[in-house]
């Protein structure tokens, strides 16, 4: 009973969703391991890929209850959201695309969304460009190690990594066509809720 609580909370929390006005809706869940997607290269620093899942680097499990109140000293969810954009332009110079721009709007109302998903998960009606929208849970970061880097850092590169498991998430977030992009970070029951657009 004490694995099935968070395997259940893990499974129904960390989901990944993206909304584009040319695209449709899809959905993927992600469970104690992440299936392995060979058309997209993982970039963080603290997950591992063997031949078919990603699991935390040092090879120990993400279920590390004992360990969340740790995460949430270290977690902070302003300097995660600031870090996004340089994150961000990290993960697209690895698939050989440009660097964007942030957009303050956009991410003024991204952090707003990001509060609404937290109570409500769903798309906006957004009317132009793209929307990705997840829900990570902070237990997956019970294993980062001072010797890694900066805790903020690494868990805003992680954001992004979390959308490699679908390829039309990844297609947005690899576009060329949108260039400035706005980010939402909200932390709600051990969960980032995150809301990421682009114009």
């Amino acid at each position: 009973m004490k694995l099935l609580i968070p395997l259940l909370l893990l499974i129904f929390s960390c989901n990944v969703n993206y909304i584009s006005i040319k695209n449709t809706n899809t959905s993927i869940s992600i469970g104690k391991k992440l299936k392995k997607v060979s058309l997209y290269k993982l970039h963080s620093k603290v997950w591992l890929q063997d031949s078919d899942h990603i699991q935390p680097i040092d090879g120990t499990t993400y279920f590390r209850w004992d360990k969340l109140d740790s995460v949430n000293l270290k977690l902070d969810t302003t300097k995660v959201r600031t870090l996004l954009i340089e994150s961000f332009n990290e993960f697209r110079e690895g698939y050989c695309v440009p660097p964007v721009i942030e957009n303050k709007q956009l991410t003024s109302e991204s952090s707003d969304y990001a509060k609404k998903i937290s109570v409500v998960y769903k798309h906006d009606d957004i009317k132009r460009g793209c929307e990705c929208i997840a829900k990570l849970p902070i237990l997956l970061f019970a294993n980062i190690k001072p010797s890694y880097g900066d805790f903020n850092k690494l868990v805003s590169e992680c954001v992004f990594d979390v959308f490699r498991a679908s390829k039309p998430h990844m297609d947005i977030l690899t576009s060329r066509e949108y260039t400035e992009w706005g980010f939402g970070i909200y932390l709600k029951d051990n969960t980032l809720h995150i809301v990421i657009r682009g114009i």
